[in-house]
């Protein structure tokens, strides 16, 4: 099959997907009062954004190193901490502005990323509405990406790149070698392993597998 018709395949389902989520975003998540939106549940992400902003800025790293590496929770978590000190630095501490780029970029691209992998997949417009249905009304969708404290959106917006990236592994490797598609993986894996450390779980059986029984340099993408 042709590249173009096969894109052409995923627009229209892509369109009306946005379209959909768009509207259901503007008119059920985004509060319709703002009085009492709070930023965040305890502080710590604003806390550990000035200590990042210290080490960055003023070579102060003596807090920094904490953040980086929780030795009191045993966690190693920067990438979701540098996320969150860009973010501070870009829209500053405004609830709003964070609870509308949750809503508008964090679930859009995650709605984004399930549509592909359900068109990938060989499903119709009427699957993937209801798949993406499903996820969006959850109570895990509110908490988890529209909240703003955890990092589970960006763990997931990191490992549906790294998804997106292995399932369309023909076309890439028509494009780059071998070594860098899967340093390519390897970049991904690790910015998901720094943002939250189960991405190890969720991430690493599927590289090591394709690993195993690599795609030879001759395939070419099955459109």
């Amino acid at each position: 099959m042709n590249v173009n018709k096969h894109i052409k395949k995923y627009v229209l389902p892509i369109f009306l997907i946005s379209v959909v989520y768009l509207l259901y975003a503007y008119f059920v998540l985004a509060p319709s009062n703002y009085k009492y939106f709070s930023l965040i549940d305890d502080g710590q992400s604003i806390q550990n954004s000035q200590y990042i902003n210290d080490c960055i800025v003023y070579n102060n790293c003596s807090n920094a190193n904490e953040v980086f590496i929780e030795k009191q929770f045993g966690r190693f978590r920067p990438g979701y901490w540098m996320i969150q000190h860009f973010l501070y630095k870009s829209i500053d501490l405004d609830p709003i502005a964070h609870h509308q780029f949750r809503i508008y970029i964090v679930g859009y691209l995650s709605i984004l990323f399930i549509s592909l992998f359900v068109l990938q997949a060989g499903s119709g417009i009427l699957a993937i509405f209801l798949s993406t249905a499903v996820f969006v009304t959850s109570y895990s969708f509110s908490e988890n990406i529209i909240r703003l404290g955890p990092q589970e959106p960006y763990q997931i917006l990191f490992i549906g790149i790294f998804s997106l990236i292995f399932l369309f592994r023909k076309a890439f490797l028509k494009k780059i070698s071998y070594m860098y598609y899967y340093l390519l993986l390897l970049l991904l894996l690790l910015i998901a392993v720094s943002i939250k450390e189960t991405s190890f779980v969720i991430a690493l059986p599927p590289l090591l597998i394709s690993l195993i029984n690599p795609t030879t340099k001759k395939s070419r993408i099955s459109l």
